[in-house]
């Protein structure tokens, strides 16, 4: 629910990536949107893996993503990143919360192979809240926070569970690329107890402003970030009500979710 489906696979082993090939994992913003240390982001390109392809992500011994997956590899500025996912078109991978600066430099390497180097766009948080199509656009990925139910229209998700959230229930939005958090988590870890944004979002609905009850990294994973908020009672009811994110004068993309009466 939180990857986009992968690219077809094209050209040979050697890895080619090309110069608008790195976007927020969530938001999928098109470069030269800037990532940020510690956010997931997808990557885009050719002969990312030496055949085989997976979806399985891995820890290693110390509790930590792997950054070596189905023989692929990528560097930030020479450092490991941790990958989520690898196909021969397309990676997830965690920006390391090392990265430093307005600009960073990523490769890729296959077999032994490494792709050209190319320069991103770093900011301390560039959010993204991660959305059902897996496209930064639509309904976004927002549960009740007592159930877990997708806060949707009802029937719109095949075989799942959806229900409109109500003006003053509590619900959790999804997102990434928020920046550092108190504690610290390092680089491919989850972290181990509470953690909370070292700046605190603000959130509007249906254009009006969300209480913010909570923003840290999810317990579940890796440079995934929650942030739980009140329902506004002025919201309007609807299955398409724009939900937005701003964080250090920085705002996601716009995605929907739905509000019942």
């Amino acid at each position: 629910m939180l990857f986009r489906s992968p690219v077809a696979a094209t050209g040979g082993p050697a890895p080619t990536l090309p110069a608008n090939g790195v976007v927020n994992g969530a938001s999928f913003a098109a470069a030269p949107a800037p990532v940020a240390p510690g956010a997931i982001v997808a990557v885009f390109g050719t002969g990312f893996t030496a055949g085989a392809e997976t979806f399985s992500t891995l820890f290693g011994t110390d509790d930590r993503l792997v950054s070596d997956l189905v023989g692929a590899r990528a560097t930030v500025n020479g450092l490991p990143a941790p990958i989520f996912y690898a196909t021969s078109g397309q990676m997830g991978i965690q920006i390391p919360t090392e990265v430093a600066g307005a600009t960073a430099t990523i490769q890729i390497t296959t077999a032994g192979q490494a792709s050209a180097s190319r320069s991103i766009a770093i900011d301390t948080a560039a959010p993204g809240i991660f959305t059902t199509n897996s496209q930064g656009s639509g309904q976004g990925v927002i549960v009740n926070a007592q159930t877990g139910v997708l806060a949707a229209a009802a029937g719109s998700v095949p075989g799942g569970t959806t229900q409109p959230a109500r003006p003053g229930e509590d619900i959790t939005i999804f997102a990434t690329g928020l920046g550092q958090t108190t504690p610290a988590v390092p680089t491919g870890a989850r972290p181990s107890g509470l953690t909370r944004t070292a700046v605190t979002p603000t959130v509007t609905i249906d254009g009006q402003p969300a209480e913010v009850t909570y923003s840290g990294l999810s317990a579940c994973c890796v440079g995934l970030n929650q942030i739980n908020v009140k329902v506004p009672a002025a919201a309007r009811a609807g299955n398409s009500v724009p939900v937005v994110l701003t964080i250090s004068g920085k705002q996601s993309n716009t995605v929907t979710m739905a509000v019942g009466n």
